[in-house]
């Protein structure tokens, strides 16, 4: 602190001492003398002010605005904005100790609070985490084909591994390996797994055969009524069926259609081999358990054709039931457009009969997509599709299904064009002249799986 009694002191020993000058700045001219100059008083004097006291810049803010006209502010957890930390995989991990970030955001009084750097928890901050949208639930009925780019060997183990309580499988044939290690799987992981069958290979390498939870059931009947049916059931609510066979062949190199529903009602007509109506999410389905003596599936395939009114597109592989055949020539000939594709082994049943009738309906063989294994024909608005071949072996002795989908949605009806258009570009007109020409199982799968027997049951 300075001394009191410096500034006197010095003034007495020094008289001539000046206080005031400012030298800084050199006002001195030639014709002046020089030597120091004393400053008067009253140049220290200051000018009367001529601002405004009462001038609104001068009025403290709490003065010109009173609390009591003021908007009430917000509370303190409205105006935290918690920013998440990308690397962080919770809230909690978010908040760990760091040096904290808080920044105001402009044009309002929120505060950004880095989540990665807050020395706050979440819940000293009273901050709720950011909110995620559910994910959206799978359609009740989904068309699956590698045409619309599935890979079925994946779906199928998918529903597999999803099964908590049951698995229960009607096959025609299974080989795949994927497929019978999930199972194995699922069995050592305490899930039961029942499996009918017509035939089987592969599974001693995975050990099914010597599991206690695995039962493998054989078909028993004579070779004039197969266990033709390709069905899953999975905790008695989801259901995956149709044309393909559990082999590594019909999945990856044939033309094959699969139709997942997620219905109770349907796995219990499946389990009961019963025949019936469904609910499957707001539509009404129906299904067909067909059997040796049992109900004859084509009469209502020829009362749906019977009703068509625009078109008609079959993918057939054995198309020889006279009956049927007839019903397309009818609505042919109303003015429905009838379009018909069927496997190449098997064309010559198909074209003889539409030249019996003298019919001009258009009709395809598949050249190079693989076996033309899909039992599929879409009337209009509605789907016939399953495991029945449409000959008569297939409606009086097998064991077969057919599920029927009426009232198809936008992208129902763009998954069933995709696999229509696409196999189609496969194929080529039966003729006269091609109608007797052999081709071999390499020739038609060119550009697919070449490992697969022919599905000669019919």
């Amino acid at each position: 602190m300075c001394n009191p009694n410096f500034w006197p002191s010095l003034l007495s020993r020094c008289p001539d001492l000046d206080l005031y000058t400012d030298w800084s700045q050199n006002t001195e001219t030639p014709s002046e003398p020089s030597g120091i100059q004393p400053i008067q008083q009253e140049s220290h004097q200051s000018l009367p002010s001529t601002l405004n006291p009462n001038a609104p810049e001068f009025i403290p803010s709490f003065l010109r605005n009173p609390y009591q006209n003021r908007a009430p502010e917000a509370p303190l957890q409205s105006q935290i904005e918690w920013i998440p930390n990308p690397l962080s995989s919770s809230v909690e991990e978010a908040a760990a100790p760091a040096d904290p970030v808080v920044r105001p955001k402009q044009y309002n009084n929120t505060m950004r609070v880095a989540a990665s750097t807050s020395l706050c928890s979440q819940r000293t901050l009273n901050v709720l985490p950011k909110q995620t949208l559910e994910p959206t639930p799978p359609a009740p009925i989904q068309i699956l084909a590698q045409e619309c780019g599935h890979n079925l060997t994946e779906e199928i183990c998918a529903a597999i591994r999803s099964a908590q309580s049951s698995i229960r499988m009607k096959i025609y044939s299974l080989s795949s390996k994927t497929i019978l290690r999930a199972l194995a799987q699922k069995a050592s992981e305490g899930v039961p797994v029942w499996i009918h069958y017509q035939l089987i290979q592969n599974h001693e390498q995975c050990g099914l055969d010597q599991h206690p939870l695995v039962h493998l059931q054989p078909n028993t009947k004579t070779h004039t009524n197969l266990q033709h049916k390709k069905e899953l059931i999975v905790d008695q609510k989801l259901a995956i069926l149709g044309s393909a066979n559990f082999t590594h062949g019909a999945l990856t190199g044939d033309v094959n259609c699969l139709v997942k529903v997620l219905s109770p009602e349907l796995c219990r007509l499946m389990k009961q081999n019963r025949s019936g109506d469904c609910l499957v999410g707001e539509r009404h389905c129906r299904y067909l358990s067909l059997y040796r003596l049992g109900p004859d599936g084509s009469r209502e395939i020829i009362q749906l054709i019977d009703k068509a009114e625009r078109s008609i597109r079959l993918m057939m592989f054995v198309l020889s039931h006279e009956g049927i055949l007839q019903a397309l020539d009818r609505a042919h000939r109303r003015g429905v457009e009838v379009e018909i594709i069927v496997d190449t082994q098997q064309r010559k049943a198909t074209f003889d009969i539409l030249q019996k009738l003298r019919s001009d309906i258009k009709i395809f063989e598949g050249t190079t997509c693989g076996l033309v294994h899909c039992k599929m024909c879409i009337v209009d608005d509605t789907l016939i599709t399953g495991s029945v071949n449409w000959s008569n072996k297939g409606f009086l002795h097998n064991t077969e299904n057919l599920f029927i989908l009426s009232q198809l949605s936008p992208q129902e009806h763009a998954s069933l064009s995709q696999i229509w258009y696409q196999t189609l570009a496969h194929s080529e007109p039966i003729t006269h002249e091609n109608v007797t020409i052999r081709r071999t199982l390499s020739s038609l799968r060119p550009y697919r799986a070449q490992t697969s027997s022919s599905d000669s049951e019919d």
